[in-house]
């Protein structure tokens, strides 16, 4: 990944202590690469399970490790249902400052979480009806389950020490 431009919202800001600090402002170059491996492991002809592993750094300084583990149950030819589990934690950006260390004359600002170091978690039941073998479409449903760690940028913005959430996806595949 190569970025180039403004890579910051124009919306955010930081106030401390009553005093305008300034807009987000992050560098205006961002390189980052990620590698990622991914199994798939037939248990018998009802089940299987999926695992991936993702690795993530940038020269902002952020390193990133996603671990995925899925397990799928065919109940006959048109349902799947299954469970899912992903952990994701993330240092933080070389330029993002604990919550009241900026100062007007600050080259860089960042007011997102995203910036900072975290983790997250995420569980999900996932349900997939495929009317026959033969079709090319799927409906898939899936609710789920999100939480992050403790973090003052998300307590500065939401008044919450973390995020959490229960979040349903409605999906149509067409296989061609």
């Amino acid at each position: 990944m190569n970025s180039e431009g403004f890579l910051s919202s124009p919306y955010p800001y930081v106030i401390q202590d009553g005093t305008f600090i300034g807009f987000e402002n992050y560098p205006e170059n961002r390189t980052g690469h990620a590698f990622a491996i991914k199994g798939l492991k037939y248990i018998d002809d009802e089940n299987a399970m999926n695992f991936s592993y993702r690795y993530y750094t940038d020269d902002w300084d952020i390193d990133s490790h996603t671990i995925n583990v899925e397990w799928l149950h065919d109940i006959n030819d048109n349902w799947t249902v299954g469970a899912r589990a992903r952990y994701y934690t993330q240092s933080g950006s070389n330029f993002a400052k604990p919550i009241g260390s900026y100062s007007p004359t600050d080259k860089y600002v960042a007011s997102d979480y995203r910036m900072t170091a975290f983790d997250s978690y995420d569980f999900g039941i996932p349900v997939t009806y495929k009317p026959s073998l033969e079709s090319p479409y799927s409906i898939s449903f899936s609710i789920d389950y999100y939480t992050t760690s403790d973090n003052a940028y998300i307590k500065q913005w939401f008044g919450e020490s973390n995020i959490q959430a229960i979040y349903t996806t409605i999906r149509i595949d067409y296989e061609f």
